[in-house]
């Protein structure tokens, strides 16, 4: 999602947004963001790798305008913030759902990257295994890798009665 307040914030020739209508624009990008934070989570989970790959880019435009709205709110007098205890409430609470949304993402990606680098860990294993040489007695070669663990042990015939 684009919110066009971003543009109003940064063309030098347009007349700077009421601190109301930053506002507002600010808890609809806010929503918007921990709508998306949410399903990607729940696409961690399961996981979905391609709503993952899907939700990223609107992900990071949200994110930009979320960063461009704030450092803009940030520059004006806190009493024109709080001027509508309405409006206010609600900012804190989409803001308070935004930061719920992003630490649930967080573990839920924690526990992504763990399970994937356990994966990673049994293949590189694996792959150790297959590669490594099997020599018998003498230095001669019986077998390679996984194969040479099934093949039938060196066997010594005595011939001495």
């Amino acid at each position: 999602m684009y919110d066009p307040m971003v543009d109003q914030l940064a063309a030098p020739d347009v007349p700077a947004p009421t601190t109301g209508s930053l506002v507002d624009a600010l808890i609809r990008v806010t929503e918007r963001l921990s709508m998306v934070v949410a399903e990607e989570t729940d696409a961690l989970k399961v996981p979905r790798f391609a709503d993952i790959q899907r939700l990223g880019p609107e992900k990071s435009k949200l994110a930009t305008n979320y960063d461009t709205m704030v450092r803009a709110l940030g520059k004006r007098p806190a009493e024109e913030i709080k001027a509508d205890p309405e409006t206010a409430q609600r900012l804190a609470a989409a803001v308070r759902r935004l930061d719920g949304a992003a630490r649930e993402n967080a573990e839920a990606l924690r526990l992504q990257m763990t399970a994937n680098r356990r994966i990673l860990d049994l293949i590189a294993k694996a792959a150790a295994t297959a590669a490594k040489p099997n020599f018998s007695y003498g230095g001669t070669r019986l077998g390679h890798g996984i194969r040479a663990q099934y093949a039938a042990p060196p066997v010594a015939v005595n011939r001495v009665f």
